[in-house]
């Protein structure tokens, strides 16, 4: 049994350096809490990403920015930028903005975007409803 926990423990090492981001961003301090304690802030389209929540960067070792972000229940401001697809000459993100979010314990919301032709509008859905909570952009 000793061999077998010596590879899982390497395994999840060597996953940790290849900087593996976890699946939801925990965006709050202190140990994980119960999901009725927090919100949980998901994006639903590919190009789009979240950087921030309330000034602090959510990049893991490869900096990769967080698909979901949990946070406490209150006020919070979350960095969400639209990255393009990958060209032959560069790689970039074009719109991004600060989408303010009332969070609810309990609750979960969603991140969408359209992509207009006065740029990239953001919207904060609620996740059960379809609502829409805030937006900004265009």
């Amino acid at each position: 049994m000793g061999g077998a926990v010596r590879r899982v423990s390497v395994l999840l090492l060597v996953a940790g350096l290849a900087g593996c981001c976890p699946a939801v961003w925990q965006a709050y301090p202190g140990p994980a809490r119960p999901s009725s304690e927090i919100a949980r802030i998901t994006v639903v389209v590919p190009e789009v990403r979240i950087h921030a929540v309330d000034g602090e960067p959510t990049m893991c070792l490869r900096d990769t920015p967080a698909r979901a972000v949990e946070v406490s229940a209150g006020e919070h401001e979350v960095e969400v930028r639209w990255y393009r697809p990958s060209t032959e000459f560069a790689v970039g993100y074009e719109g991004a903005a600060l989408l303010p979010v009332h969070a609810m314990a309990g609750s979960s919301y969603e991140i969408s975007a359209r992509e207009g032709s006065r740029g990239v509008s953001f919207l904060l859905l609620d996740a059960a409803s379809g609502q829409v909570l805030s937006s900004v952009g265009p």
